[in-house]
């Protein structure tokens, strides 16, 4: 049996997590926007249009914080390979470097 770190199991579970409360959200919304408005609640708009407005910002957060993390880890990720790239290219000794270090 594979084990996997506990890490990994953390972030699989909050990755379900997300998707979920993502899926749940949406549902929400769909099953609810053709609701019958009783506007002469508190404030003059019913409890259910409120809630469906919290829920549409809360799923506007979630896509631009999915967009600004793959974008961030894109960034990082680059820089990493570019980094990476240059230093296995200064780290490739050439003939001339070699025969200069052997003879002093």
């Amino acid at each position: 049996m594979v084990r996997m770190p506990l890490k990994k199991v953390g972030m699989i579970v909050l990755l379900m997590f997300l998707t979920f409360t993502a899926f749940y959200a949406e549902a929400f919304v769909f099953t609810n926007i053709e609701h019958e408005h009783d506007h002469d609640g508190t404030g003059g708009c019913c409890s259910l249009c409120s809630e469906i407005e919290q829920v549409l910002m809360l799923l506007e957060g979630f896509g631009r914080m999915v967009c600004a993390v793959f974008a961030a880890w894109g960034i990082i990720y680059g820089a990493k390979r570019a980094s990476g790239a240059a230093a296995v290219y200064r780290a490739v000794p050439t003939l001339l470097a070699l025969k200069v270090r052997l003879n002093p």
